[in-house]
């Protein structure tokens, strides 16, 4: 398996065994007749960029600063941890930007992400000494891929199902449609990206041909491509 899918990958922190399934949808449940009514649960938001940039899940009112405020997030949640000088270098390279309008940037993300049900910010605050970090439930699609492709690489033929899940996250070309003005930081993990998307859609379409699945085998190829 390529490097870019081993324990020393150098984009964000190890991931737990087991995950939030991605994009899970708010769900209800119909009551029997007579039975009150269940409330619906309503999703942690998720951070998409494997296509283009995406927030899901996040409820809040975002104003006409959703581009601005969906690059922080995505960076937040590829750089856990990160440290404030880190996130003004990254989101506003070459500028002058003071403290307080990254301040005023992350209190803006935090309103629109929300708080989960137990009544907890999704972005926690922090102090000045701490990093930023979102909540473990706010998920993460590229995460998310590099958990399934580990797995699904060092299980052999039994890793099919895994490999497609990692596939079926990608929606297109990593950050794309996103605007040339932005995501300058996100470069080189743009090609790592598509480096391991080809790695799987490979190794994925070589067992589905074992497997005597050609259909399969030229839809992960295709992806691949």
């Amino acid at each position: 398996p390529t490097q870019l899918l081993t324990e020393a990958s150098p984009v964000g922190t190890e991931l737990p065994t087991q995950l939030p399934t991605l994009a899970p949808e708010p769900w209800s449940q119909t009551p029997a007749q007579g039975a009150p009514a269940v409330p619906a649960v309503q999703a942690a938001p998720q951070i998409c960029v494997l296509g283009p940039v995406l927030v899901k899940n996040a409820i809040g009112d975002v104003g006409e600063r959703r581009a601005s405020l969906t690059e922080l997030a995505a960076f937040l949640a590829l750089h856990p941890g990160s440290a404030h000088h880190s996130v003004t270098g990254a989101l506003w390279p070459g500028r002058r930007t003071d403290a307080q309008t990254r301040n005023s940037q992350m209190s803006r993300l935090r309103r629109w992400f929300g708080r989960d049900p137990d009544g907890n910010f999704y972005l926690p605050m922090v102090n000045e000494s701490d990093g930023y970090s979102f909540a473990a439930s706010v998920a993460c699609d590229w995460r998310r891929f590099k958990s399934l492709a580990r797995r699904g690489m060092a299980a052999g033929q039994d890793g099919i199902g895994q490999l497609q899940g990692a596939l079926e996250l990608v929606r297109g070309q990593p950050f794309a449609g996103v605007s040339p003005r932005r995501y300058a930081w996100a470069e080189h993990l743009k090609q790592d990206m598509i480096s391991a998307i080809v790695d799987v859609a490979h190794a994925l379409s070589v067992r589905l041909l074992e497997a005597r699945d050609p259909y399969s085998a030229r839809r992960a190829a295709t992806k691949g491509l």
